[in-house]
């Protein structure tokens, strides 16, 4: 048992750098894409209740800055800069910094969602599904909507 660390530690390395190499890829990918426009949602299974937002995603140089706004309600606007940090295990880590948030209507979903935000850094993986962009985070899913068909009638 004494000589099982030492067995252990270039395997580690090895990963740990294989990890790294993974996440700088993906975080490449991102910044890559200069800009993108999807919807996201929120629904409470115990009231019924659902929220639709429009959501335009530009890349600048190491950060996005996101706009969401509610289509119901043009009242509503956030507009937020992520900065990309460093990535691990084939995650993107996001720290958000508010630019303007104008919400009249208080006790919305999203509201827990911008509180989230502020306080933590937030954790995406990135994966392509059938040829479909995809941020999976703890939050939710995010689907890039850009190269979807829409059906005609």
């Amino acid at each position: 048992m004494k000589f099982l660390p030492a067995k252990i530690s270039p395997i580690l390395l090895i990963c740990g750098v294989s990890f790294t190499a993974l996440a700088l890829t993906h975080s490449d990918d991102i910044s890559m894409t200069p800009h993108s426009e999807m919807q996201m949602g929120f629904y409470d299974l115990l009231s019924h209740k659902k929220e639709i937002y429009d959501v335009r995603i530009t890349s600048t140089h190491g950060a996005v800055i996101s706009t969401i706004t509610n289509p119901n309600d043009n009242r509503f606007i956030f507009k937020g800069k992520f900065t990309v940090e460093a990535a691990k295990n084939q995650q993107v880590n996001f720290k958000y910094t508010p630019i303007f948030y104008n919400n009249p209507t208080s006790g919305r979903m999203i509201d827990g969602f911008m509180d989230y935000m502020t306080h933590n850094n937030i954790f995406m993986t990135p994966m392509t599904v059938a040829g479909q962009p995809l941020l999976y985070g703890l939050s939710g899913i995010f689907l890039d909507e850009s190269n979807m068909t829409k059906g005609k009638d």
